[in-house]
């Protein structure tokens, strides 16, 4: 029997905003900038409040920032608040709320609103399920290269989550996913490699997938696979395989942080 991995809710509301860069305006500075109206810096404030950098945890602070920056459109700062209010930070936890504003940032192009949309319809947070979507916002942030959103888009598809079943499309998404480094992604891809659903069938692609999967947290399940795929192979294609695989593992083995 084929068993992938489901699609992924990890951690509540994902977000993925920029680092700080090495050479940053002190806290003054941003204060400055904001006064003369720099929206960037507003919403670099409410970042700085939001999470400690450079000051002590004010999350009442970084809510009054980020309204400032989002009110003048700001898209990283609509996404924040959604973070906020869905997660109860410095707000009650309030779900229409954090709807409303991750909807503004989705339609600004935000690929994390897009993505956190996705969730909160595909696993029911907040609301009732609905697949379609779910489906539809991954799409949006997927297209955008949102590399969880690819994994959880090929997983609808691959489980028939409110489409019809395609392996085809599944394969796609993984691929792409998978190529960023995603070990369930990779680890789905092996398995379509292995089983030919959705592409053809390829031992050797497949104990390369399997490989990167293995390589990032050592998942047994893909080393015993690996195993049963040497059997199947012959020498020559063994370490064909492993050619491959150490040049997979090197591309795309790497750690989620």
């Amino acid at each position: 029997m084929n068993q992938r991995l489901l699609s992924l809710f990890v951690g509540g509301a994902f977000w993925a905003l920029a680092a700080f860069a090495s050479a940053q305006p002190t806290l003054a500075e941003l204060e400055k900038q904001a006064a003369e109206g720099s929206v960037e810096a507003m919403f670099r404030l409410g970042q700085a409040y939001d999470e400690g950098q450079g000051v002590l945890q004010d999350y009442p602070r970084a809510l009054d920032w980020y309204y400032k920056a989002a009110d003048r459109g700001n898209v990283d700062a609509l996404y924040r608040l959604g973070v906020m209010f869905e997660k109860g930070l410095g707000v009650p936890q309030n779900y229409p709320q954090a709807m409303m504003w991750y909807e503004q940032a989705a339609k600004l192009g935000s690929a994390d609103a897009q993505f956190t949309l996705g969730m909160m319809y595909d696993f029911g947070r907040g609301l009732p399920k609905n697949y379609r979507k779910a489906r539809e916002f991954y799409q949006q942030a997927a297209e955008q290269g949102h590399a969880m959103a690819q994994f959880n888009l090929a997983s609808i598809y691959d489980n028939a989550q409110g489409v019809p079943q395609d392996f085809a499309v599944a394969a796609k998404w993984y691929q792409k996913a998978a190529e960023q480094g995603v070990w369930e992604a990779q680890f789905n891809l092996a398995g379509l490699y292995f089983y030919g659903e959705g592409v053809a069938q390829d031992y050797v692609q497949s104990y390369a997938w399997y490989s990167a999967a293995e390589a990032v947290i050592g998942y047994s399940e893909a080393k015993v696979k690996q195993l049963e795929i040497a059997q199947k192979l012959s020498p020559q294609d063994v370490e064909r395989a492993k050619a491959r695989a150490s040049d997979y593992v090197e591309k795309y083995a790497r750690v989620r942080k």
